[in-house]
């Protein structure tokens, strides 16, 4: 079966991937199969049900290795512990790259020089034999392959410093690239790097790339950092050489070269396409191709805007205004749009020259971009009624569960949405694009809530199967099933310190649980009919919780410990909140009114209809 490069240049590249692996492992005419993933501390990876031996690598880091429970059908081997077998198969490699080196392949005596010298160095990483072989097997005279060789430390660390004294002796643009290299969010082709550095052909941009040192290489006209461990150096270490002034200004820079490669490039229907109804699986690229070298401008100048002006610590707030940003905006912006569905990065827009005839169609007459781009519509469209004046005030409809969806959460970023389904799933959401992400599957029944951990990385689940479920944000793996209630579960929330997971049930009762291990720590009882919500107070001291019984009781959250009642409803309380000073509870009811209550006293402060 032959498969299009294209399979795997958009959304659905992993679903493409796992469709031909699973084809492969359904050949009559495999025996085996061995699968080896590599460097899993710099990538993630799934699992499967299919019977297969997976041989997994990866740095000794806690994180991974805790998602790894090993039972009879897997092993652990620890390369600290089997030093005797690295080192032999170093020796190994070293033997055959020695044979291969142009300037001493005559002379035995110094090859056996280098073979004895080179283990001692190398420190039992095989990385380190790799980049040292790239030194000597540039241009040098037999004498001076050993002189070369000592003067070349020892470790990992040592040589990235030597390597980085080098490409420091070299011009400014130099650590430029290099610097651009380390930001950029995938390696970039040549030709885009050509957009975005100073260099004016590929023969001097090579050459630039040449003086960086062995930091980068080029494979198939992309530029890669030489492994994951160079990246930490020149993001760690090396921090202050190859950004001096920090990593802001690459990031800018990045996103102003970005917006004017885009600007000289961008235009309407830029592969002449001409034919609006023409899908985006159907083009093929002109040749050349006018994107190429914008491509991967036209994804991540945002990304860097953004960076450019500390996301982390800017989040809800406005970036300062940009005559550059607003001109691009006014003047190509349809024209960006287009050219993100040919590039397979819009998922919703299947037809690429819709951007003129849909998209604008159907703006609201009164929103800036059809003011500003309805001349650009479509020949064909003269004019259009029967539409908004203004844009509704709901962003976005996400459309996937097919059941009722019981409770959402956003993660403390912001950047995930989670949501429960009667559908018996959790689904994950890309907050800003509403792209689903993942599909959580597990409960057998109803789920009735989910909540984020305060770190963001467990989503707790309640369902009407008695459990609750703890999985990993990133990764959508269930790490842990509680069970204890008797009855189904209606609401789950963590603790503002993330130590303790509180879960109301219909079984008339709160449970607390240690949030690490999953021990069910306290019984809170009292009530005397089902539990429907709780909330913790902002200290963490205090937890509120409302009953079908007309009540709220608080809690001592510490000692489990129950400090008052709270009444005067005549109908079930369905939810609450306390204020962020922790003084004000809040309480909703089926009577149709909300309560407001000391937090301290239990004292009600009025009664809201």
């Amino acid at each position: 079966m032959v498969y299009q490069k294209r399979l795997f240049e958009d959304e659905n590249a992993f679903y493409a991937l796992c469709d031909i692996f699973h084809a492969i492992l359904r050949d009559s005419r495999l025996a085996a199969a061995y699968l080896v993933v590599d460097a899993l501390d710099e990538d993630t990876a799934s699992a499967t049900h299919v019977p297969i031996k997976w041989i997994v690598s990866s740095r000794n880091r806690p994180d991974i290795e805790q998602q790894f429970t090993l039972d009879d059908s897997r092993m652990r081997l620890s390369l600290e512990l089997n030093a005797e077998q690295v080192s032999r198969a170093i020796d190994l490699y070293i033997d055959y790259k020695v044979t291969r080196l142009k300037s001493i392949e005559h002379d035995e005596a110094m090859q056996d020089q280098v073979r004895s010298q080179m283990p001692q160095k190398a420190d039992g990483t095989f990385l380190w034999v790799a980049l040292v072989f790239q030194e000597l097997q540039k241009p040098v005279l037999s004498r001076d392959v050993l002189p070369l060789l000592e003067e070349i430390p020892p470790g990992l660390e040592l040589l990235y410093n030597r390597m980085m004294n080098q490409v420091e002796q070299y011009e400014r643009s130099c650590r430029h690239v290099l610097a651009m290299v380390t930001l950029a969010h995938r390696p970039l082709y040549i030709s885009e790097l050509r957009a975005l550095a100073d260099a004016s052909g590929t023969g001097e941009l090579e050459k630039i790339i040449d003086m960086c040192g062995s930091f980068i290489t080029i494979r198939d006209a992309q530029i890669y950092l030489i492994h994951q461990s160079a990246k930490d150096y020149l993001t760690g270490n090396a921090l202050p050489r190859v950004f001096p002034s920090g990593t802001k200004p690459v990031h800018r820079d990045l996103f102003i070269r970005s917006l004017r490669a885009l600007s000289g490039t961008l235009k309407k229907d830029i592969y002449g396409l001409r034919n609006s109804g023409l899908l985006v699986h159907e083009v093929q690229p002109p040749n050349p191709d006018p994107l190429s070298a914008v491509r991967y401008s036209c994804v991540y100048w945002v990304d860097h805007l953004l960076e450019a002006h500390g996301q982390g610590s800017n989040q809800g707030k406005e970036l300062p205004d940009d005559e550059e940003i607003h001109t691009f905006l006014k003047t190509h912006f349809t024209h960006w749009l287009e050219s993100l569905s040919l590039l397979r990065k819009l998922p919703d827009e299947e037809a690429p020259l819709q951007t003129y005839a849909a998209a604008l169609l159907f703006c609201p007459t009164n929103s800036k971009v059809k003011r500003q781009y309805w001349g650009e519509r479509l020949p064909l469209v003269k004019n259009v009624s029967g539409i908004n004046n203004n844009w509704d005030v709901c962003l976005q409809t996400l459309k996937g569960h097919s059941g009722s969806v019981k409770s959402v959460a956003f993660s403390p970023d912001g950047r995930t949405l989670a949501s429960a389904s009667d559908d018996e799933t959790i689904r994950l959401w890309d907050a800003a694009t509403g792209r689903a992400t993942q599909t959580l599957k597990g409960h057998s029944s109803w789920v009735n809530s989910v909540a984020f951990s305060p770190d963001g990385q467990t989503l707790a689940s309640a369902s009407w199967d008695q459990t609750i479920r703890l999985w990993d944000a990133a990764t959508g793996c269930a790490t842990q099933t509680l069970k204890g209630h008797s009855r189904p579960v209606n609401n789950v929330a963590f603790s503002p310190d993330g130590r303790t997971l509180a879960s109301a049930s219909q079984d008339e009762t709160i449970r607390l649980w240690d949030a690490v291990t999953g021990r069910a720590t306290q019984t809170l009882k009292g009530y005397s009919s089902s539990v429907n919500s709780f909330a913790f107070s902002p200290d963490g001291r205090t937890l509120a919780s409302a009953s079908q019984d007309e009540t709220i009781r608080l809690w001592d959250a510490v000692t489990g410990r129950a400090t008052q009642t709270l009444k005067g409803y005549s109908s079930s309380v369905n939810s609450f909140a306390f204020s962020p000073d922790d003084r004000t509870l809040a309480s909703a009811s089926r009577d149709q009114t909300i309560r407001l209550w000391d937090a301290a006293t239990g004292y009600g402060l009025n009664n809201n209809r």
